[in-house]
């Protein structure tokens, strides 16, 4: 599929997006910038998805998805910059590299070279020993291969335990258990299948960022999806979601939507919400997409947000945030040093404010807990990690049932099922990122190819 750059598709092609997350925005944004007729359908009252921020009490800026960007992620610079909203960016003010994995009490740097492996990171004497025998590894992968088989294969358990997992569970909130390699961790497969030592591909998988390369937005992750919202205010119905999707005739599709029986004409359907949910509306038009799409799991995340007085506090955390090992003694899966990074956080200087991030893969039922119950969970790892007893000064819990796809094995081969089954439904289109990657940037990415896709189908 060629990439298609400054075609106008003309306003008489009726394209109807339905999800209002950043896939589904970002789709009607470009599908208008072509010319084309956009209805956007979103279920909540409030459009966005994962990608939304949200200021409480007048005060903190809070974050219940992204929570940064780098500045090497060009399409989110690119649209950035045509949304008008790259003069509201702000850099981090702390050095991204101060990532941290917390094992057992002790803080150590995230590895980004072969050297730092073996220098500044949790693994033992015999584990270092184990990772300098990698390079003399000449099994390959095969098959399905987990993330946690494959690490061990070629690095031994303690890489898996201490660094593999835990940046894993940054990403997808995943179990490496369950996550497969193929699609998880494609860099170090690759590299596995060309030949060369992994050891190398160690600034890929934990890459270093330059010191200004750390981003957000003033008033937070949401101004990307609020623009969004903005230039597409007069095309998005909200509160709205669609019942079915079914051929309309001449080529043409009728979507069923939820307010008097009606049905919007749809030259092209764009779908993007969750697997499952594109897999109710695909049932009657393609019955063989449903089973690949209902098998896609999502993890279940909880995002707790706290302040606290600075002259409560004992100590200053200087870093941007940390991943958490599974034995760290902490139920947390990572945290985010929130006002330290971007001074926008918290108004004022009295107080910081922490992100932490918890349930995914490996605890689901957590997100089942009240906020009392939450509270007091979270007041252990802070202060376990940071030595932090004082009281929150603000205290906030924010709940996403599916967060994160799971990319267990057989994904890629689902993947290419659910492609092969839309060609048999021309006009329809998936989005989302269940696709190519579960980051801002692999989400924009796949959503221009989309709507390459369907310039190139509405032009032919």
């Amino acid at each position: 599929m060629p990439i298609i750059n400054n075609v106008f598709i003309g306003n008489g092609k009726k394209v109807v997006v339905i999800g209002g997350g950043m896939a589904g925005l970002s789709a009607a944004y470009y599908m208008s910038r072509r010319g084309a007729g956009i209805e956007l359908l979103e279920r909540e009252k409030t459009v966005g998805g994962f990608c939304r921020s949200s200021i409480k009490n007048d005060k903190y800026i809070l974050e219940y998805g992204p929570q940064y960007f780098y500045s090497i992620d060009t399409q989110i610079m690119k649209l950035a910059r045509e949304l008008s909203i790259d003069s509201l960016s702000e850099s981090s003010r702390i050095d991204p590299n101060k990532r941290y994995i917390y094992d057992q009490g002790k803080f150590y740097k995230l590895p980004t070279s072969p050297f730092k492996m073996f220098t500044s990171s949790p693994l033992s004497i015999l584990e270092k020993i184990r990772l300098a025998m990698e390079p003399f590894i000449k099994s390959k992968s095969t098959g399905m291969e987990t993330v946690a088989d494959f690490s061990k294969r070629r690095f031994g358990s303690g890489v898996l335990e201490n660094i593999v997992g835990p940046v894993l569970s940054a990403r997808f909130a995943g179990d490496p258990l369950c996550l497969e390699a193929r699609a998880a961790v494609p860099e170090l497969v690759d590299a596995e299948l060309e030949e060369k030592s992994l050891l190398k591909k160690v600034g890929a998988f934990i890459p270093k960022i330059p010191e200004d390369g750390l981003l957000s937005f003033k008033w937070g992750m949401g101004t990307i999806t609020a623009r969004l919202e903005e230039e597409m205010r007069q095309k998005i119905m909200k509160g709205v979601f669609a019942d079915a999707i079914l051929s309309g005739g001449d080529g043409r599709y009728a979507v069923s939507i939820n307010v008097s029986a009606r049905e919007l004409a749809a030259d092209v359907v764009i779908i993007a919400v969750s697997a499952r949910e594109a897999a109710r509306l695909l049932m009657e038009l393609s019955p063989e997409i449903v089973t690949p799409l209902m098998e896609i799991q999502y993890a279940p995340v909880v995002v707790v947000h706290a302040a606290f007085k600075k002259k409560e506090m004992t100590r200053a955390f200087d870093g941007m945030g940390f991943v958490a090992t599974r034995n760290s003694g902490l139920e947390l899966m990572g945290l985010v040093n929130s006002s330290g990074c971007f001074e926008s956080r918290v108004r004022g200087q009295e107080e910081v404010m922490y992100c932490a991030i918890y349930g995914g893969a490996m605890d689901p039922g957590f997100i089942d807990k009240s906020d009392d119950e939450i509270k007091p969970v979270f007041m252990t790892d802070i202060d376990k990690a940071l030595g932090i007893s004082a009281e929150p000064s603000f205290f906030h819990v924010r709940r996403w049932p599916e967060a994160i796809p799971q990319y267990t094995p057989g994904h890629l081969e689902r993947i290419a099922g659910i492609k092969r089954h839309l060609k048999k439904i021309p006009g329809i289109f998936l989005a989302g990122n269940y696709f190519s990657g579960t980051s801002l940037a692999g989400v924009l990415e796949h959503s221009r190819s989309v709507v390459d896709e369907a310039t190139f189908f509405l032009k032919s």
